[in-house]
């Protein structure tokens, strides 16, 4: 009884052993695809920095890097909508005062100068 008891744990700890090398085997290959994908992701945006002191080009190759390494967007992407549509709202109005106060500041001075 003994023997088969030890036979038994020895032959359990072996498929332990061999599961745990495959885990980190599997482990990895999931590493050195990650390092990859960062190596990769660091060589475009080496890329893109050319264009740091040109805004236009700059953008359009923002917009291919995010294309190219955001497979799927962010889980927050309709909260940040919402974010976005109150941003160009609070704008809007910004710009509108800022019209209407030069206005102001106009007529303004074209009374001080028939004033004066």
């Amino acid at each position: 009884k003994n023997n088969s008891n030890l036979e038994l744990t020895i032959s359990d700890n072996k498929l332990k052993l061999e599961g745990q090398q495959q885990e980190i085997l599997s482990q990895r290959r999931k590493m050195n695809e990650v390092e990859n994908l960062i190596k990769r992701y660091r060589n475009d945006l080496h890329a893109v920095m050319q264009y740091i002191t040109e805004p236009k080009p700059l953008k359009e190759a923002v917009k291919a890097l995010y294309t190219k390494h955001v497979l799927t967007p962010p889980q927050g992407a309709q909260v940040d909508q919402d974010i976005q549509k109150e941003y160009n709202r609070q704008r809007d109005y910004l710009e509108k005062t800022v019209d209407s106060l030069k206005r102001k500041l106009s007529k303004d001075m074209d009374l001080h100068k028939t004033d004066s």
